[in-house]
């Protein structure tokens, strides 16, 4: 595919439509790909270019995310900070993968820290 063609289909604002109604109406992004019969990479686009415009989507269906907010203090370990942009790659994979962009850090976390120590010791 060439890149001309790929910008063509990032623009597509009829297609950027129907993504971001179907998403809004709790469709993940797997199933919205399929359905419009384009790339996952194309669905996730339309969607991050849609949040960044301000668009708040409903959690997808057996997501567990949770707004800091609701979280009593005394639970938050600690927290980090990271790039947005980094950020933005952690919840569109979270989104493809159906987990909570926080619990997909933590594994992300989790497992590169045991492995390390496995071999490591």
């Amino acid at each position: 595919m060439t890149k001309h063609h790929q910008f063509e289909q990032h623009t597509d604002t009829g297609r950027t439509d129907k993504i971001v109604a179907l998403r809004t109406d709790g469709m993940g992004p797997n199933e919205i790909a399929r359905r419009l019969n384009t790339s996952l990479a194309t669905v996730s686009y339309a969607i991050r270019r849609a949040r960044k415009s301000g668009v708040d989507f409903p959690p997808l269906k057996g997501s567990r995310t949770v707004k800091a907010e609701a979280i009593e203090p005394a639970t938050l370990d600690h927290q980090i900070v990271i790039p947005n942009r980094l950020h933005g790659l952690l919840t569109a994979e979270a989104e493809r993968v159906g987990k909570a962009p926080e619990d997909l850090a933590r594994q992300i976390l989790e497992t590169g820290l045991l492995e390390r120590w496995a071999r490591h010791g």
